[in-house]
């Protein structure tokens, strides 16, 4: 049997799925790596991390294929605003910085009124909200309290990049994951910015295409994961545009949500579709070179999605923890959805703000917070399991509002994707609180599979993308709305956006007074 292999390097764990030419999958495997977090909002990882648990995952996955499946090529997904600086033997010259480290927000907000949002729009190529997790900001917060770190760097990576190297010897990017340092859609840097700033200029690797050839495996590369010697790997591309890809996103109007530690919620747009105010969302090239297809995507990205789930899972449920020796068991999501399910529609009244980690679209506030909002007595364990579910909906459905109001229609459906998709009750809530009906893929994992979908276009197995989502994505069902919780819905999300404007000013004296702890 050919496959193609994806490997999708997020947040918190490597998933890695074999897949035939009908984008079956044929094997998965998955493993962990952690977050370091400290004060001011430090989010960082170790560098040595991800590649064992690379080598893991695809084990996993060839054991899982039970043989040695015949690999065409091997392609990668990553998450992106998490920034890796190596000298030039290779070396970390420190820990990775998480997108969801936000100790650069004074530069990301000094920046923006510095330069102004119209003047780097016209520099980047892209409307940019300010964010701490940008190059740029995380840049300037390298040159004011680690010069030295970034004067010894060669090269700035993301991690899948990282892994590329680890696999092939070669270092390559795509341009598109690095928004917010070139100026989009081309590839070329943004070196205007740079110099006004006197930030360098020759820290990215060369730029090829997602679906390209760079290299193949090497043999210790070979040894350590278990894949063939001399197979082909392709650069990759961010997770969103891979989650895209593997949802079968590639005609313009098609609405997706994108879901995993964050959720990713839009709408697909041809070349030269119109645009109305879109401040808070982002609008970034997607299939340009395929003239009729979904050229751009105008979407929101929230800071919270499946990451609140499992937030809640490890953190606030001691009495299940305990039984388990404090190692969280893999049936625990099943019992947290189970306790979630047992409770109506609304949670008692029980609303949560989902900022765990501050909130992207559509708020962008670094310094937002989590927030409980309608405690009372009555609330027991599966009132908050089902809050924070909501809460994540209804931050969804604060993005879809701001696309359909940027577009300036509805968005009808909505092909839905990611780990959390894989979750019914969920699914549920989704498709109450959107009121749209959600499709769901038979690969929800669709991350792995857009990576293996490049590596398939790098394989020659496809003309082009659309062609490659028509033969490898399938829809598996339709979760329609269920109108009686839709109605309820519909009430309480307006409470739910009433209560962030208020909160703001408390949420900034909060992290000013905050800043030098470990929260």
């Amino acid at each position: 049997m050919r496959c193609v292999v994806g490997i999708d390097l997020g947040t918190s764990s490597c998933k890695v799925g074999l897949f035939d030419a009908a984008g079956r999958p044929v094997g998965f495997g998955q493993a962990g790596y952690a977050i370091t977090r400290g004060a001011g909002g430090q989010a960082e990882q170790n560098l040595d991390d991800y590649w064992p648990s690379v080598c893991a995952a695809v084990r996993q996955a060839l054991a899982a294929a039970g043989g040695q499946p015949e690999i065409a090529a091997v392609g990668l997904s990553g998450q992106v605003g998490t920034h890796l600086l190596i000298d030039r033997e290779g070396r970390a010259l420190r820990p990775a910085l998480s997108w969801q480290d936000t100790r650069s927000r004074a530069e990301a907000q000094w920046l923006d009124e510095r330069l102004g949002r119209a003047r780097l729009a016209a520099a980047l190529g892209i409307d940019l909200p300010p964010s701490p997790a940008w190059p740029l900001p995380r840049l300037l917060w390298l040159q004011r309290h680690e010069p030295h770190t970034l004067e010894r760097a060669w090269r700035i990576l993301q991690v899948k990049d990282y892994v590329v190297w680890r696999l092939t010897g070669d270092l390559a990017t795509d341009a598109s994951s690095w928004r917010g340092l070139l100026r989009l859609p081309g590839p070329g840097l943004a070196e205007d910015v740079l110099r006004e700033l006197g930030l360098p200029l020759d820290l990215l690797p060369p730029r090829r295409p997602p679906s390209a050839v760079i290299g193949q495996l090497t043999p210790a590369a070979a040894e350590a994961c278990g894949l063939p010697v001399g197979a082909p790997v392709v650069t990759g591309w961010n997770d969103l545009n891979c989650g895209l890809l593997g949802t079968g996103i590639v005609q313009p109007g098609a609405g997706f949500e994108i879901g995993g530690t964050t959720e990713h919620l839009g709408v697909a747009l041809a070349r030269d579709a119109a645009l109305g105010a879109a401040s808070s969302l982002m609008l970034a090239p997607y299939l340009t070179d395929e003239a009729d297809g979904a050229a751009r995507v105008c979407y929101g990205v929230t800071s919270a999605g499946g990451g609140a789930l499992e937030w809640w899972g490890n953190q606030l449920v001691p009495d299940l923890l305990a039984s388990y020796g404090m190692a969280l068991p893999p049936d625990v999501p099943e019992r947290l959805l189970a306790s979630a399910a047992a409770v109506p529609p609304g949670a008692g009244g029980l609303l949560f703000l989902p900022y765990l980690h501050g909130e992207r679209a559509p708020v962008w506030d670094a310094a937002a917070r989590g927030v409980f909002f309608g405690l009372n007595a009555g609330h027991r364990h599966g009132h908050f399991v089902r809050a924070v579910l909501e809460g994540v909906a209804f931050s969804l459905r604060h993005v879809l509002q701001t696309v359909e109001a940027a577009v300036g229609r509805p968005v009808e459906r909505l092909s839905v994707s990611g780990g959390p998709a894989a979750l019914p009750l969920w699914n549920s809530i989704k498709a109450s609180v959107l009121n749209r009906p959600l499709v769901i893929p038979q690969v929800t994992h669709a991350a792995c599979l857009g990576a293996a979908m490049l590596a398939a276009l790098g394989a020659g197995w496809h003309a082009n993308a659309a062609a490659a989502a028509g033969a490898m994505v399938r829809a598996a069902r339709v979760v329609e709305p269920d109108p009686r919780p839709a109605a309820r819905y519909r009430e309480l999300f307006e409470v739910y956006v009433s209560l962030y404007p208020p909160l703001r000013p408390a949420f900034a004296q909060l992290a000013a007074i905050t800043a030098s702890e470990g929260v």
